[in-house]
C-alpha cells in the first residue's frame, strides 16, 4: 500500500473428493482435479469483477489489475488470465461420471461457463498481466500474443510443481501424482512464449537453479515482480 498499490486476497473453491483410501492431497481421478482448478479459476474471475464493479469506492483501476499467485493460487490466477473462450473450457469440466466412494454415488454436473456466475453483468475479468510463482496451466496453448503481460518464476527442480510438463506431486514418492493431470510449468510456459510477440516487458521468466517449491529469495523475488508490474 505504502508503494502506492491497493489488494486483495482472493479466496476459492479448493475442495475435492479423494481416492476413498487417503485424504486430499490424493485425488479420485484426474478430473477431480482438473475441476478444482477450474472451479478456482471461475472464483477468481468472479472476484475481479466484483472489484472492477468497487473501482469508484476504491478509487481502483479497472485496468490496471494483476494477478499475483503462488503454487495453487498461481494456477488459479494463470487460467483466470488465458482461459477465456468457450471453446476451450475441458471436457471433463461438463457433467462426467459420479464419483463412488463406499458405494455412494457423488454426482459431478456440468461446472457452467467458463466465466462462472459470479457479479455478471457489469465488468469484465480480464486483467492486465499475472505474477506465477511455481505454478502451471493446464495448457500452455492457452497463452497466446495479445493476452495478459505475464511473470514467471520457478526453481528448475521443483519436486512438487515441476518446471516443466508434468504432473504435480511429479516427484514426491507417494502415488500422489498419479490422479493428476499433466500440466505445464514455468520452464514449459517460456519455451512456449520463445515463439510468441509479447510486447518489450510485458513477459519475464525469474527461474533459479534449485529443487525446492519455495522462493530462493522472496524479498528479490518480490521487489523483481513489483518493478516489472510498475512498468506495466
Amino acid at each position: 500500500a505504502k508503494a502506492g498499490w491497493a489488494a486483495a486476497a482472493v479466496s476459492y473453491r479448493q475442495q475435492f473428493y479423494s481416492d476413498g483410501v487417503h485424504a486430499m492431497p490424493w485425488a479420485y481421478d484426474s478430473a477431480e482435479v482438473g475441476r478444482t482448478i477450474y472451479r478456482a479459476m471461475q472464483d477468481v474471475k468472479g472476484a475481479v469483477r466484483f472489484l472492477k464493479g468497487r473501482h469508484g469506492l476504491d478509487s481502483t483501476s479497472t485496468g490496471n489489475i494483476i494477478l499475483v499467485g503462488f503454487t495453487a493460487g498461481a494456477f488459479a490466477g494463470l487460467e483466470a488470465a488465458y482461459l477465456t473462450e468457450a471453446g476451450q473450457k475441458p471436457g471433463y469440466c461438463g457433467a462426467i461420471n459420479d464419483v463412488v466412494l463406499n458405494a455412494v454415488n457423488h454426482p459431478r454436473p456440468d461446472l457452467g461457463p467458463v466465466e462462472g456466475d459470479l457479479n455478471l453483468g457489469g465488468f469484465d475479468a480480464s486483467v492486465l498481466g499475472v505474477v506465477s510463482c511455481m505454478g502451471a496451466i493446464t495448457e500452455k496453448a492457452w497463452i497466446t500474443d495479445g493476452g495478459p503481460a505475464l511473470y514467471l518464476y520457478h526453481q528448475t527442480g521443483d519436486p512438487m510443481v515441476a518446471c516443466d510438463r508434468q504432473r504435480p506431486y511429479w516427484a514426491i514418492n507417494l502415488s500422489i501424482a498419479n490422479h493428476y493431470p499433466l500440466m505445464d510449468g514455468s520452464c514449459s510456459i517460456d519455451a512456449h512464449a520463445q515463439g510468441l510477440s509479447f510486447p518489450t516487458g510485458s513477459y519475464a521468466f525469474n527461474s533459479y537453479s534449485g529443487s525446492a517449491h519455495i522462493l530462493h529469495d522472496p524479498m528479490a523475488v518480490f521487489l523483481d515482480a513489483v518493478s516489472w508490474g510498475r512498468n506495466l
